[in-house]
């Protein structure tokens, strides 16, 4: 998970690493020892390919935290295979 923003002038983060750990834990508790397409909704109807779960995650993550904050998000699938998105 990559953040974009204006860095605090006198913290010289662009968010609370207590504020970034919430944010992130808020949607990975939701996926966490769960069985997607069965125990989560958004994949009772959406295939849980890592190219829908990223949309997912970029869906989700994006109201944790400040508008336009979200940059970039990468899901690493296996040791080669990983899926990016992030704004364009």
């Amino acid at each position: 998970v990559s953040l974009n923003g204006i860095p605090d002038k006198k913290t010289g983060m662009i968010l609370s690493l207590n504020d970034f750990d919430t944010g992130v834990g808020n949607v990975l508790n939701k996926l966490d020892y769960k069985h997607l397409d069965k125990e989560v909704d958004f994949f009772k109807n959406n295939l849980s390919s890592g190219e829908i779960i990223i949309k997912y995650l970029w869906q989700e993550l994006d109201k944790q935290f400040p508008k336009n904050m979200l940059y970039h998000l990468k899901l690493w699938e296996t040791n080669n295979n990983y899926f990016e998105c992030g704004q364009s």
